[in-house]
């Protein structure tokens, strides 16, 4: 990327006087710009999450968020992910209420 470009990208995106940008080393821009499509990403994420979840409400068959919309970054994410069996509902309860303290039979009375 040339110098203009760099330029360009940072008035236009991180919406900075050219005063300021005039003031900024290479690697201070680089890093700005960065962290500003990070934040993207990480928004995009945000948003992906709220549309999966309105999505698998609506239909039978749930759909995993990052097939529903793929986003750069996701190959890492799913190789970092556990591999284990879904746990049935009634383990699972019996699982928190041992966790918080709370007696099974207080929660059915």
């Amino acid at each position: 990327m040339t110098l203009k470009g760099l330029r360009f990208l940072a008035l236009a995106r991180l919406k900075i006087t050219p005063d300021v940008f005039f003031d900024l080393t290479l690697a201070e821009t680089i890093a700005l710009l960065q962290g500003e499509a990070d934040r993207e990403v990480f928004t995009a994420r945000q948003t992906r999450r709220i549309a999966g979840l309105l999505r698998n409400a609506h239909f039978a068959k749930p759909v995993d968020e990052m097939d529903f919309m793929p986003l750069p970054g996701d190959e890492e994410i799913k190789a970092a992910r556990p591999k284990f069996a879904p746990i049935p509902p009634k383990v699972m309860l019996e699982m928190m209420s041992s966790a918080f303290g709370v007696p099974l039979k207080k929660l059915n009375n």
